[in-house]
């Protein structure tokens, strides 16, 4: 939680020394005031929670595992639809090989607007061979090319 978010408080409770270091996005190094613990309700029950408290100017972020206990988020381990094969098959013409729009397609960029460079993520093993092969397919297709 910012210094900002934390000084807004209400009762705010007392900031203990933190010796950790925390690590944001891009391996940006935040050294933390200190930490506090609230407590958080939800759902009628109470939960006492740590933050950190950071001289940055950033969005509260409560950890999955407290998330987890609140109940507010569920991990899901497979996912069903009925109506996919439906869909599919009513419109098999669209699935079935790569579209051209026709015509030509320009698009219109905002100058003011700063161009964003996300990490690169990591692909899972289990899906590379997979991965591979719809990059293959793309590159056949010219969909994709090699950079140079």
């Amino acid at each position: 939680m910012s210094c900002a978010v934390f000084k807004s408080l209400s009762q705010p409770g007392t900031l203990r020394r933190a010796s950790s270091v925390l690590t944001a996005y891009g391996d940006t190094k935040l050294h933390p005031l200190g930490v506090v613990s609230l407590s958080l309700e939800h759902a009628d029950k109470h939960w006492p929670v740590d933050f950190f408290v950071v001289d940055v100017s950033a969005p509260t972020i409560v950890s999955l595992p407290t998330r987890t206990i609140l109940d507010v988020v569920r991990r899901i381990h497979s996912v069903q639809s009925a109506k996919s094969s439906s869909l599919l098959e009513e419109y098999a013409d669209v699935f079935e090989r790569l579209g051209n729009m026709p015509g030509q397609y320009h698009i219109e960029l905002d100058e003011s607007v700063l161009p964003v460079v996300h990490a690169p993520r990591k692909v899972p093993l289990s899906l590379q061979p997979r991965l591979k092969s719809t990059l293959d397919d793309m590159k056949q297709q010219g969909v994709i090319r090699l950079g140079e």
